[in-house]
């Protein structure tokens, strides 16, 4: 027979499960009624140590790890409209590595190459040189901007590209001139002439019967020359049948003949005169700047190897707009008469001046006065240097 004690024990486990089951019933019905929000048990366990980890383990205590580090962002540059701009052309743009064909494109990868460093600066020598004339030449060369030809002077690149034999001047101008046009061949004139310069046989095939492309003509030595007979007026050797009939009937004085200058071949039977000539170390006799065309309106002597009377140009060139005679030291020496070649120039023959350049010339600021002398709008003089530094070079000279 089972003792009292073992019959006591289950029912006193029954009336404590039950008190307590009640117990947590009317908690949880206190909490619906002030609706407090449940909360999660909180499990207590006693495997973890009441003390820090770092007081029980003092020898192995744990390191924290450092923060990770974020790279910074590069700063956004926004343009002249308030438009986001990427790094090109000045840097790498978004994305993955360019191919090998546009690393031209790019000013690092160029230099990675290895190319030519000698080559690479006479090209930016060149290009400085030319900058002044060619940002006043209507249209604009681009040749500073972005660079990145167009399609049609690439095209024209790769033409000249496959003429470049010393000999192959005379089928380059049979096989490929006669289908240019004269701003095309202006263009990859201008173009040779900061970055592969045209020899003489080459650069006088682009040329016209009047010695000049589309009105200008740019040499750039000391791979190409001018010839004697250059600036003089040339007559084409062979006239076609439509200018010989127009010819005949001007002569013998037809009904039409008087109204000849309205009639649509008017314009293609008048040549264009030349009115820019850029001329950069090459050697320039008296004769041939002498014999400069009058309708010159943008001049430039560049880097002239030897003195060159140019205070003779406002006789000669009396329309000139554009003068740059940059880069040639012997403007500031005396020339004759302890007199330099600026202070024998007539200024006031010149009244169409706009723009003079004097860069590394070492002309001092006692030009602008003697050049705008009379004059109600004053010339734009790019170049000077200051008094101090002209009396410098003067007494280094001597």
């Amino acid at each position: 027979m089972p003792s009292v004690a073992a019959t006591r024990d289950p029912d006193s486990r029954q009336v404590n499960n039950l008190l307590h089951t009640l117990r947590g019933e009317h908690y949880r019905h206190e909490q619906n009624i002030q609706r407090v929000k449940a909360r999660a048990p909180v499990h207590s366990s006693t495997s973890n140590p009441t003390l820090p980890f770092d007081q029980i383990y003092a020898a192995r205590a744990v390191e924290r790890e450092p923060p990770a580090t974020v790279r910074p962002s590069p700063p956004l540059r926004l343009g002249p409209a308030g438009v986001l701009e990427y790094a090109y052309p000045r840097g790498r743009v978004p994305g993955p590595r360019p191919p090998p064909s546009w690393s031209g494109l790019f000013h690092d990868d160029s230099r990675r190459k290895g190319g030519e460093p000698q080559a690479n600066a006479e090209c930016a020598w060149r290009s400085n040189a030319l900058s002044l004339i060619y940002s006043q030449l209507l249209p604009p060369t681009g040749h500073n901007a972005v660079p990145i030809p167009r399609l049609t002077l690439l095209c024209l690149q790769y033409l000249d590209s496959l003429y470049s034999a010393q000999d192959a001047s005379e089928a380059f101008a049979e096989d490929v001139i006669p289908y240019l046009p004269g701003h095309l061949r202006r263009d990859l004139m201008r173009w040779s002439a900061v970055h592969d310069p045209l020899p003489t046989t080459k650069l006088f095939a682009l040329a016209e019967s009047g010695g000049h492309v589309d009105g200008e003509l740019v040499v750039v030595g000391p791979r190409a020359s001018l010839p004697r007979n250059v600036f003089k007026t040339r007559r084409p050797s062979h006239a076609s049948p439509a200018h010989s009939q127009i010819d005949s009937t001007a002569e013998e004085g037809g009904p039409d003949a008087e109204d000849s200058w309205d009639s649509p071949s008017f314009d293609e039977r008048v040549p264009q005169p030349m009115q820019t000539l850029i001329l950069l170390s090459i050697t320039l006799p008296v004769n041939t700047l002498l014999s400069f065309p009058p309708t010159l309106t943008h001049l430039a002597l560049l880097a002239l190897p030897a003195p060159s009377p140019i205070f003779r140009l406002p006789r000669v060139c009396p329309l000139i707009e554009v003068l740059d005679i940059s880069f040639n030291n012997w403007l500031s020496k005396p020339h004759a008469d302890s007199q330099s070649v600026l202070e024998r120039v007539e200024w006031d023959r010149w009244s169409r001046l706009k723009v003079l350049g004097l860069k590394g010339t070492g002309v001092g600021e006692e030009i602008v006065s003697r050049v705008n002398k009379g004059r109600w709008i004053d010339v734009d003089i790019v170049g000077v240097v200051s008094l101090e530094v002209a009396l410098s070079n003067l007494s280094l000279d001597f």
